[in-house]
């Protein structure tokens, strides 16, 4: 049974395996949106800087309140297109220097932008959100290192992820990728660690083939007041030491 990590929610999360104290060397999660020099390179340095900890988180992103009016794009077709432009050339930019691309969405001339590689030479592991069961979502997460479950009816309104779907996608994902390969499913939530209850959900999760926990405090995180940051930064603080 693999491993079920779980930590708290945040612009860039802090992710512990559950054997692991408060104080252990931790994997991060960075959320990039957009393209440019920035998000090829930030995660670069960030991975580089911590000695090879970093998981890069990518999406589409949500639809805020005036994107239209400055000019952002919001049609969602033309959003995953640009998702999938962007992910190609991002891998690329990590491998290869100097870099050109002339493609429908992007250009890129080649420059003398620096984007370090990663310590150990391999790619930065990306999750990606996964619609099940929608074909070319689900394909573009089994090309990436993980995925975040999205359950979806016929008429594109989003369900509630249950414990069924998270096996069938485990099950998919060991056809596609095979039964030993590296690939992780993230669910979210924000259980209360002092529920037996609630610590029992996440084993049945873990048993389900999840294989990170990420406790739900977007409440807090969207907002930029001392009280609503400092309670992400307590539990943070606190580690994993009630984790199961």
């Amino acid at each position: 049974m693999s491993t079920l990590s779980v930590a708290p929610t945040g612009t860039l999360r802090r992710r512990c395996r559950p054997s692991e104290s408060a104080s252990a060397p931790c994997s991060a999660v960075y959320r990039a949106c957009g393209l440019g020099s920035s998000p090829a390179r930030r995660p670069a340095w960030i991975t580089y800087l911590s000695g090879d900890r970093l998981i890069l988180s990518l999406g589409l992103g949500a639809i805020d309140p005036g994107y239209a009016e400055f000019g952002e794009i919001v049609d969602r077709r033309k959003r995953v297109e640009l998702l999938d432009a962007g992910l190609a050339m991002l891998i690329r930019l990590w491998a290869v220097q100097p870099f050109a691309h002339d493609g429908k969405h992007y250009t890129i001339k080649p420059s003398d932008l620096i984007v370090p590689q990663p310590p150990v030479h391999k790619q930065i592991p990306i999750w990606v959100p996964g619609v099940w069961s929608g074909e070319k979502s689900m394909a573009r997460a089994f090309r990436s290192d993980g995925l975040f479950p999205h359950v979806m009816d016929s008429e594109g309104n989003l369900l509630e992820v249950t414990l069924d779907a998270v096996q069938q996608m485990r099950a998919h994902a060991n056809e596609v990728r095979g039964q030993d390969s590296l690939f992780d499913i993230v669910v979210e939530g924000q259980p209360d660690l002092a529920s037996a209850a609630d610590r029992a959900r996440l084993v049945d999760w873990q048993s389900a083939g999840a294989t990170w926990w990420i406790e739900e405090m977007w409440g807090e995180t969207c907002r930029s007041d001392a009280t609503s940051l400092g309670a992400v930064a307590d539990r943070a603080a606190t580690g994993l030491s009630e984790a199961p």
